[in-house]
């Protein structure tokens, strides 16, 4: 009896100050045509959105998901190519609205072309690619610093 009590009271603390949340359905006009949001937001506050987002278009199909916490980017977000393919463009975490951690980059055919540490502000890999630009340098003061190969975070595919 004493168990069952101890149990029942956790229960009903977590579904007594859970807040509840209410599906918002949002089409948005933009340059290449609309999109819709589908997020959740707090039915106290319907300007904070909290849980999952999916962002489509009727022709292109997802273009992005994740997750909010509190108002802010949080968790796993994946971004995808526009297309029928719905190939990957970058995959990675956030954690109050901040890029976090490893993040992948892919290629229009879904390759992998590059992963970024955020968190150390280093690329981890990086797949050859024939649009890098050839230059030349001469260190100052052997500053080797001013000699590293310029890159584009997220890959040649930004561009």
């Amino acid at each position: 009896m004493k168990y069952f009590l101890i149990i029942l009271s956790l229960f009903t603390t977590t579904i007594l100050f859970g807040q509840k949340t209410k599906k918002v359905k949002n089409t948005i006009k933009e340059q290449f045509g609309k999109s819709t949001e589908v997020y959740y937001v707090f039915k106290s506050d319907k300007t904070t959105k909290h849980g999952e987002y999916i962002k489509k278009s009727k022709d292109r199909g997802v273009i992005e998901k994740g997750f909010y916490k509190n108002g802010v980017k949080d968790s796993l977000w994946t971004y995808y190519r526009n297309g029928k393919n719905q190939t990957l463009k970058s995959k990675g975490h956030f954690l109050n609205n901040e890029k976090i951690g490893e993040w992948n980059f892919y290629d229009f055919k879904g390759e992998l072309i590059q992963t970024y540490d955020y968190s150390r502000d280093t690329i981890l890999f990086e797949k050859g690619d024939t649009h890098r630009l050839k230059y030349t340098c001469s260190p100052k003061n052997d500053n080797l610093d001013s000699c590293k190969d310029p890159a584009i975070i997220g890959g040649y595919t930004v561009m």
